[in-house]
Order: C-alpha cells, then sequence, then structure tokens
C-alpha cells in the first residue's frame, strides 16, 4: 500500500517538546492524522527533513497498525446493502 506524508504540523509546543504531525493518505483513499513528539534536544542542528525523519521513525510503529486497521474496516462499505442468507 503506498502511502503520502504531508505535513500538518511543525512547531514548537513548549519548552522542552517539538510536534511533528502528518495526513498520511492511503491509495485506498483513507486518510488519517498522527502525531509525534519530539524533545528539544533531538532535534538541536538538525535540518526540517532530519526532523521529520525522526519523527516519522518515532511513529512508523504506530502508522503500520492505522494502516492494517484501515484495511480491515475498508473490506465492508458503510452504507452498503447487505442481505442476510
Amino acid at each position: 500500500m503506498n502511502l503520502t506524508y504531508k505535513i500538518a504540523r511543525y512547531e514548537q509546543v513548549n519548552n522542552e517538546d517539538f510536534l511533528v504531525a502528518f495526513n498520511v493518505q492511503a491509495d485506498n483513499c483513507a486518510t488519517f492524522y498522527i502525531e509525534s513528539v519530539l524533545p528539544l534536544n533531538l532535534i538541536n542542528q538538525k535540518t526540517s527533513q532530519e526532523v521529520c525523519q525522526l519523527a516519522y521513525e518515532n511513529i512508523k510503529d504506530n502508522i503500520s497498525n492505522t494502516v492494517n486497521r484501515l484495511k480491515l474496516q475498508s473490506q465492508v462499505t458503510i452504507g452498503s446493502n447487505f442481505v442476510p442468507n
């Protein structure tokens, strides 16, 4: 499954933490929002690309779990007709 990541938030949230959030879109058009909080001391002297990569590495297991859950949900279309046997 192909995923597209769009940066939704990129900001310092307090004196100790930095937030990077992504809108993730799967090729089946399912979209979800996910956040990664990084300690400021971890991102010092890093480029924005490096910060986003660290954020991704921090949440990639959660992304995988969400994608797997969406795959299961996509097997049933909400609002579709059901005909019992």
